[in-house]
């Protein structure tokens, strides 16, 4: 489970799309599937036949949780939106840190540029 910032992509699994009744929703109902991420792997291996199991519509339906009324969600908002932010920030900054690594790291193997030519063209980017 997780909220996509790749831009395009291609996916080869099953995918469920949330939709919110109000914008106020949006962090609980993220939160509240990592915590059952334990129950969606318990449910895909029990189905698992023929390479992976999948959680389905109809699994999701059958779940229960208890939503809190609105002004609750509101609360529980001032503390995990500011979570919510900076752990999407940090994947965002890690993908880009890795996307610089991966670029410089052959060309300092090879020889092709060296540390200090590394740091400058890092800091251009950074």
């Amino acid at each position: 489970m997780f909220v996509w910032e790749g831009g395009q992509g291609w996916l080869n699994q099953h995918i469920f799309k949330i939709l919110f009744k109000q914008p106020v929703e949006k962090y609980f109902v993220y939160y509240l599937l990592r915590h059952l991420k334990p129950v969606f792997i318990e449910i895909a291996r029990n189905k698992q036949t023929t390479g992976l199991g999948h959680v389905t519509a109809q699994d999701l339906k059958r779940l229960v949780a208890i939503f809190p009324p609105e002004d609750i969600l509101r609360a529980f908002n001032k503390l995990a939106e500011p979570i919510f932010l900076k752990v999407f920030s940090n994947i965002s900054e890690s993908r880009m840190l890795a996307a610089i690594r991966d670029a410089l790291l052959p060309k300092l193997l090879s020889g092709e540029i060296r540390l200090k030519d590394a740091a400058k063209i890092a800091g251009a980017v950074v």
